[in-house]
Order: structure tokens, then sequence, then C-alpha cells
């Protein structure tokens, strides 16, 4: 059970990953170009075809995943590799946040890890998804307590999901930042490992919900084609943190 949680873990990410490249994302490249004074208008036919090569590169590391391709451990190693440059260009787009890149750990982490499994160095594993995890959980919470602008459309989901009013989401998000922090803390303590990993599973797969749950007054279509692969992507916040709690954590008997 373990292990099939890690492998659809990575199929999902990939799979969204190759959807946002191939119809909905300007690739990074996109951003980096205007970082360094480009426009929309004159961005050049190489980096459409660079965008659709990164999709296509996730689409068959997706297959290759499900079919046990031989060449599967090199491909995940790519993926973590153009999965960091993503993060890395979003970093630079909004430099100098930091959190930007942290936002990310799990993300292109997760590949990593099952690479590591494949090719059996597991010693420090836990280790590495534990400093993904908080990476991961203080990015979120840098923005959420307002130590940076909290970001639009985090209190337009806060809104959206619980009928809050702008005023009564932001001290909500300020009260998941601190929890993010905490628990981001709690996860190296052994007394508290347990309870901040089951936090850290709930909210992590209930931030994910959000992109599609916040957009109940859109089209269907649109929701599926459009917001349920921005779910995905984030499901390995959720979904990771649970794999480490059931494989290194389980409860005892």
């Amino acid at each position: 059970m373990r292990n099939q949680l890690l492998l659809y873990n990575v199929l999902l990410l990939l799979i969204a990953s190759a959807w946002l490249h191939l119809i909905q994302w300007d690739f990074p490249i996109f951003q980096l170009y205007r970082v360094f004074g480009g426009s929309s208008e004159d961005i050049l036919p190489w980096m459409y075809e660079f965008n659709k090569f990164i999709g296509a590169f996730f689409t068959i590391a997706a297959v290759a995943l499900m079919v046990r391709f031989k060449f599967i451990k090199d491909l995940l190693l790519l993926s973590s590799v153009f999965l960091l440059t993503i993060a890395l260009a979003e970093f630079a787009k909004k430099f100098p946040n930091l959190n930007e890149v942290m936002e990310h750990a799990i993300r292109f982490t997760t590949p990593f890890v099952l690479y590591l499994i494949l090719i059996k160095s597991t010693k420090h594993l836990a280790i590495i998804i534990k400093l993904a995890i908080a990476a991961t959980f203080v990015g979120h919470g840098i923005y959420a307590v307002g130590l940076l602008p909290v970001p639009k459309g985090f209190i337009d989901m806060s809104m959206a999901v619980f009928g809050f009013s702008e005023e009564d989401a932001r001290t909500y998000l300020l009260v998941a930042g601190i929890l993010d922090f905490i628990v981001s803390i709690g996860i190296f303590i052994p007394a508290l490992v347990r309870p901040s990993l089951m936090y850290c599973v709930f909210w992590g797969l209930a931030t994910a919900a959000a992109r599609v749950l916040s957009k109940g007054a859109l089209p269907f279509d649109e929701i599926i084609f459009r917001w349920l692969p921005e779910m995905l992507l984030r499901l390995p916040n959720g979904l990771m943190p649970l794999w480490l709690l059931l494989t290194f954590y389980p409860k005892k008997k």
C-alpha cells in the first residue's frame, strides 16, 4: 500500500505537469524572459517549442512509470530537475522572495524520493522528506501570516470555500500560517512528529482541494480542464507527509 501511494503520488504529479505545460501554462522560461525585459508580444517561437518539449517529457515520464520502463530512474531524476527549474524561475520572477522556491520543495522532491528508493539509497530518506515538507509549509506560511503581502488567491479561496469576509479570511490565514511554522518544527521532534505529520496531511490535501472547491461558480469544463490539474499538482503536499507517516512512523500496537 505504501509503495503504491508513493507511485500514484509521483504519477499524478507527472500527469498534472504534462497537462499544464501542454495545455495551460506559460512555461517559466517565458517568465524569465519577461524578468529580463522581454514582453509577451515578442516571445520567440522556440520558447513555445521548448514549452511543448517539457510537456512531452512529463508525458513520457508518466507513461514510463505506468509501464515500468527500465530507464524510469533517469526520467525521475530529470523530472525533479525540471520541477526544480520551474521553482527557480518562479523565484527569479518574484526575486528576492526565496519562499517561492520553498513552496515547490515537496513537488520537486517527490520524484527524487522514488528515484532514491529505486536505486536503494534510502539511508537519509526520512530527513530529506522532512526538509522538503518543512520548506513547503514555511514557504506558504510566510505569505499566510503576512510577512510578505498575502496573495489575493489565498484570500479569494478562503472567502469562496468558507464564506468568510476579507477580514475574516486574513485572520484565518494568519492562524493557518502560524500552524505551518509550528508543524514545520514539530516534524523534527519525536514526541510531536505523528500529530505534526497528520496536520500536514490534512492541510496539504485541503489546500489542494481548495483549488477546485473555490471555483464552484465556474463552468464545469473549466473546473475540470483548468483547475483539476492545479489540484493534482498540489496533492503531494498532503500525500508525501502521509507516505512518510505510514512508512516511518506507523501507529504503535
